[in-house]
C-alpha cells in the first residue's frame, strides 16, 4: 500500500509539474507574442516617422529649389535685350550662337522667365542643340 501511495503521489506531483510547465510555457508564449506585437508597433511607428520626415525633407528641398528658380526668374524679368545677352548667353558661352538671332526676335527677360517655357518653345526661338536648351 505504501508503494502504491508513493507511486500515486509521484504521479500526482508529475501531473502537477506537467501542468505547471504547460502553464509556464503558455505564459512565456503570451509574453513573447505581446513583446512581438509591441516591437511590430514600434517598427511601424518608426517607419511612419521616417517616411514623414523624408517627405518633409523632400518638400523642403523642392521648396528651396522653387525659391531659387523664382529668384532667378525674378531677376530675368527685369532684363532687357542687351542684359539678356550679358546675363544669360555670355555665362553659358552661347552669345555668338544666339545673341544676334535673339536680338532680332526681341527676346527679353520676361519671355525667358516664363515658367511655362519648355523645350519646344526654345526650339522655336532658334536653340537647336538640346544641351544648349538645358543651359
Amino acid at each position: 500500500r505504501r508503494a502504491e501511495r508513493e507511486a500515486t503521489d509521484r504521479l500526482a506531483v508529475s501531473i502537477q509539474n506537467a501542468s505547471r510547465r504547460r502553464k509556464a510555457r503558455l505564459e512565456y508564449q503570451r509574453r513573447c507574442e505581446r513583446r512581438n506585437e509591441v516591437l511590430k508597433g514600434m517598427a511601424a511607428f518608426l517607419a511612419h516617422t521616417l517616411q514623414k520626415h523624408a517627405r518633409r525633407r523632400s518638400a523642403r528641398r523642392r521648396a528651396d529649389i522653387m525659391r531659387q528658380r523664382w529668384r532667378g526668374r525674378r531677376k530675368l524679368v527685369s532684363l532687357d535685350l542687351t542684359d539678356v545677352r550679358k546675363a544669360v548667353l555670355k555665362p553659358a558661352k552661347l552669345e555668338e550662337a544666339y545673341g544676334a538671332a535673339w536680338a532680332a526676335l526681341g527676346i527679353d527677360g520676361a519671355l525667358l522667365a516664363d515658367p511655362e517655357l519648355d523645350e519646344e518653345d526654345l526650339q522655336e526661338l532658334g536653340v537647336a542643340v538640346r544641351l544648349h536648351r538645358r543651359r
